[in-house]
């Protein structure tokens, strides 16, 4: 098999190294770069593989989504986004998106789920909200998207509307939306 080139965007090199730590016993090749102006020549050009751009620093990350999103597979890593954030992202189309804090080998599937497809190119964006949610979160946040009152969430859930008012927060918390309206028009209704 043909090795596929990973190029990684982030300042920090520690990240670099544990990736090509992660796959090397994988056919890739691993170039860390500290911003996108530094992978710029590699990425004018054309290369079989994908780039993997850190969101620790949001506006050079938004920048390297605007540069490589339309034309390479990509992986952003997120500590925390906004609905409005992956609204954006999603607008420019070839990204998969991780949480920072998720575990090691979900990281390699991305990666190598990623790489493999990297010369089909399509739109490979995955918005997954829940992801940062418990599942009794998501279950409250799905009932607030279509629209429940927080007593007819009480009853639907049979726990106490104050518990579900320290719910919505967390959801609030956790997507960093700034209210019922922003998560109805963000959340998928089904």
């Amino acid at each position: 098999m043909q090795k596929k080139t990973l190029i990684v965007i982030t300042p920090r090199e520690i990240l670099t190294e544990a990736i090509r730590s992660m796959l090397g016993n994988e056919p890739v090749v691993v170039k860390g770069f500290r911003t996108i102006s530094g992978a710029s020549n590699l990425l004018a050009g054309s290369f079989e593989g994908a780039v993997l751009v850190d969101g620790q620093n949001y506006d050079e990350a938004y920048r390297a989504v605007l540069e490589v999103g339309k034309r390479y597979r990509a992986v952003f890593v997120y500590q925390r986004l906004s609905i409005r954030d992956y609204q954006a992202l999603a607008s420019v189309g070839l990204f998969t998106i991780i949480q920072e804090s998720a575990p090691l080998e979900n990281w390699k599937g991305v990666l190598l789920d990623t790489l493999s497809t990297s010369d089909r190119l399509g739109n490979n964006f995955e918005l997954d909200l829940t992801c940062r949610l418990t599942p009794r979160e998501s279950e409250i946040a799905l009932l607030v998207a279509r629209g429940y009152s927080n007593r007819m969430i009480a009853t639907t859930c049979n726990i106490s509307v104050g518990t579900v008012k320290v719910h919505i927060t967390h959801i609030f918390d956790k997507l960093a939306c700034n209210g019922r309206t922003e998560l109805m028009r963000c959340w998928p209704k089904s």
